[in-house]
C-alpha cells in the first residue's frame, strides 16, 4: 500500500516497497543472477519491481484560483516492471488522493509501464496531514499487493 502524506506543504509517497531507482536509470536493479553462470535469469514466475518508495510532490499552493492555481497540482511517475519469467498482472485495488486511477494491466517479464500519477493539493491549512493511498495487486505470489 502506497500513503501519500502532506505536512507543512510538502508531499510523499511512502510504500512498504522495495527496490529503488529512476525511470530508465542505470541504478536500476536487473533481475536476479544466477550463481553458477553469472548470467542475468528472471525469477520464475512473475515478478514484481517499482521505481521508488517514496515521490516527492514538493511544496503545492493552497490557491483555488488565480495565478498559483495551477500550482496545487504535481505530474509524478512510478515505473512498474516485471523482473520474473512470467507474464505479470497488475491492477489498482483503489486510490485516495491520486489521479488517476488505473485499470487493470500486464506487464511481460523484462518489459516496464510507467505510471503517470497527479497529486492535488486538497488541504490548505499549513501543518495539516493529507494522506491518501494508492494499492496496486499483482499475481506476484511474493508480493500481492503494494
Amino acid at each position: 500500500m502506497t500513503t501519500l502524506l502532506k505536512r507543512w506543504g510538502v508531499f510523499a509517497v511512502l510504500a512498504a516497497l522495495t527496490g529503488c531507482g529512476a525511470d530508465d536509470s542505470p541504478s536500476e536493479p536487473g533481475p536476479s543472477t544466477t550463481q553458477d553462470s553469472g548470467v542475468d535469469a528472471p525469477a520464475p514466475g512473475p515478478k514484481i519491481w517499482v521505481s521508488a518508495d517514496a515521490l516527492d510532490a514538493g511544496v503545492l499552493s493552497c490557491e483555488l484560483s488565480g495565478a498559483n492555481a495551477d500550482a496545487r497540482y504535481q505530474a509524478l511517475k512510478l515505473v512498474v516492471r516485471n523482473d520474473g519469467d512470467a507474464t505479470l498482472a497488475v491492477d489498482d485495488e483503489g486510490s485516495t488522493g491520486v489521479v488517476p486511477s488505473y485499470n487493470a494491466f500486464t506487464v511481460e517479464p523484462g518489459a516496464k509501464r510507467t505510471l503517470h500519477l497527479e497529486f492535488l493539493n486538497l488541504c490548505c491549512a499549513d501543518g495539516d496531514l493529507m494522506s491518501g493511498t494508492l494499492v496496486l495487486s499483482s499475481n506476484d505470489p511474493s508480493r500481492p499487493k503494494l
